[in-house]
């Protein structure tokens, strides 16, 4: 893990695996670079003491870090990931705690929205622009330790500062080490707590929710920097922790007193979810498998009765031929879970929030509803595809097969399912179209829709994943997208074998200037050999200025801060 410096040990067999045993060493010399292979490398650094280095020495075990450790330091102001190398070895990635002054994270998520600040009141924008511009003045006017505190404190008080629309659902903080914070997850988007929201849905987890993962850290240290998510205005908690306890030699007794600390104190905000602890990779040590064994046995029985529900996060990703971390979810150090090992997380994470409150059926739920740009809503006035909707020319490949469908699930509040059936025996690229709708720039819209997919050809999760196969968007009268329109893929939750639930989409924008008129676009992209039914159904595109709910539904971002 890119927490500590590791060399190979000797050779270790367990089961049919044959590898090495890790082992800690100290004092190695470590540089960070702006690319895995090849970029520049960062020489402008401050290590713990605020003095400027061009390197970062790990712990020799001659003060009060263990030897291995790396310490905390700054990198260059503006960079919130860089890629480690240990004495010129290979190069591993690390994600700064903080994210960068609050600024940084502020562009970031406006890069996500697509449209920085389309979706805020002025009000909104103004308190968050004073907000981060007093957290600069106040970070370049302290030292280093001064400044990460002046950053949080400031990131937690800007995000309180956004528009109060929209407060269906709970604010979720996430507490945890290097894995809630997203490492080795692909991108930051992709981390299990990012999915879990998105999973989840917007109905009982807010999107301004946060994540308060710290790499490296035991939970006696989340233990410690609990007064900073408990005064966040978070009222709902998912932890994590457990992964650095065990392998640091924490027993059993410390980290249920330590664990029983964070769920009392966590408990009297609101609820809370614990995770047991992943598993660790087979050619770790034996005492680290024992470790997480023994974590996991308090949490099932002991965290219920602390007022807690868990969530088998161990049991998500667990090889139970082996009670190892399977290759298939490992990033490759045994420790860290792949972006797919993040999604099965974030499964069972976003299952049990959304069983902790009722189930959203939708915006749209009849035909008719007033404010609703869409005549055939419900998809049951058509004959193979809703009334008006057509194929988009120019598409490629094998021809799709429609149909209206009755639901059978429950799952539709009313009306059938607009089913899009492709079995790609080439590359194929086919895009759903609704009429056109006449609207005007400037006003204030959200998409909604229902949507399934039936995986026939037994790869989707793994198609989704790498964020290809479908999309739902808006474009203009020209056929080009409307940036703050366009949705963020999911994989979607499994029902039954086979068959996966997206999430209820509720997505609002503002019309661009010169936008005349608007079609939402269901695209699929498949490969040969790829066979999937999708399905889609209570079709929404709502008119919010006319409804005058044009500053109430404002979800600020669809990517969550990282505010740890």
């Amino acid at each position: 893990m890119s927490d500590w410096t590791f060399i190979n040990g000797d050779d270790a067999t367990v089961g049919e695996v044959t590898g090495k045993n890790a082992v800690v060493v100290g004092g190695v010399t470590i540089a960070f670079w702006s690319a895995e292979t090849g970029g520049s490398q960062y020489t402008d650094l401050l290590d713990s003491d605020g003095v400027a280095v061009p390197v970062i020495v790990s712990a020799d075990g001659a003060t009060a870090r263990a030897a291995g450790q790396i310490p905390p330091f700054q990198g260059p102001d503006g960079v919130t990931e860089v890629w480690a190398s240990a004495n010129g070895g290979p190069r591993s990635r690390m994600v700064a705690n903080i994210g960068g002054d609050f600024v940084t994270v502020e562009q970031r998520v406006s890069a996500v929205e697509g449209v920085a600040g389309a979706a805020e009141t002025p009000a909104g924008a103004q308190a968050k622009a004073d907000a981060a511009e007093a957290a600069a003045q106040s970070a370049a006017a302290t030292d280093a330790t001064t400044k990460a505190d002046a950053a949080q404190a400031a990131a937690i008080a800007a995000s309180a500062s956004r528009p109060a629309a929209f407060q269906r659902g709970h604010r979720w903080a996430f507490i945890g080490d290097s894995i809630t914070n997203g490492s080795a997850a692909s991108n930051f988007s992709y981390s299990y707590a990012s999915r879990a929201i998105a999973l989840a849905g917007h109905n009982l987890i807010r999107p301004d929710s946060f994540e308060a993962g710290v790499p490296g850290e035991r939970s006696d240290q989340m233990l410690a920097r609990l007064a900073a998510v408990e005064a966040s205005g978070a009222t709902s908690f998912v932890v994590l922790a457990g992964t650095n306890d065990a392998g640091q030699g924490v027993s059993v007794t410390s980290y249920a007193s330590t664990m029983t600390q964070i769920i009392t104190r966590l408990r009297a905000l609101g609820q809370v979810l614990v995770g047991t602890v992943p598993p660790r990779g087979a050619s770790d040590p034996a005492a680290f498998h024992t470790a997480i064994d023994g974590y996991n046995a308090w949490l099932r029985v002991f965290a219920p009765l602390l007022g807690a529900q868990v969530v088998d996060v161990w049991g998500a990703l667990v090889d139970t031929t082996t009670g190892r971390l399977p290759a298939a979810y490992d990033s490759g150090d045994g420790t860290h879970p792949n972006t797919l090992g993040h999604l099965r997380m974030a499964r069972v994470v976003a299952a049990a929030i959304r069983a902790s409150g009722p189930a959203w059926p939708g915006w749209v739920t009849s035909e008719g509803q007033p404010g609703n740009y869409i005549t055939d809503a419900l998809c049951d006035s058509g004959t193979v595809r809703p009334s008006g909707w057509f194929e988009w020319p120019s598409g490629t490949g094998t021809p799709p097969t429609y149909s209206l469908v009755t639901d059978t699930t429950g799952r539709l509040p009313a009306g059938k399912w607009a089913t899009v059936d492709i079995n790609a025996a080439a590359a194929t690229s086919r895009v759903l179209s609704s009429p056109a709708i006449p609207v005007t720039a400037g006003d204030r819209l959200a998409l909604c829709l229902l949507a399934e997919v039936d995986d026939l050809s037994g790869d989707w999760e793994a198609t989704a994943n790498a964020a290809t196969a479908w999309n739902a968007r808006v474009v203009n009268q020209t056929g080009a997208a409307i940036a703050s329109a366009r949705t963020t893929r999911a994989v979607g939750y499994s029902v039954v074998a086979g068959t996966y639930r997206m999430p209820p989409l509720l997505w609002p924008f503002t019309l661009p200037a010169g936008t005349t008129s608007a079609n939402i676009w269901l695209e699929h992209t498949l490969s040969a050999g790829q066979h999937y039914t999708f399905r889609y159904g209570c079709i929404g595109l709502i008119n919010l200025t006319t409804l005058g709910m044009q500053s109430l539904l404002d979800f600020g971002s669809n990517s969550m801060v990282s505010l740890a």
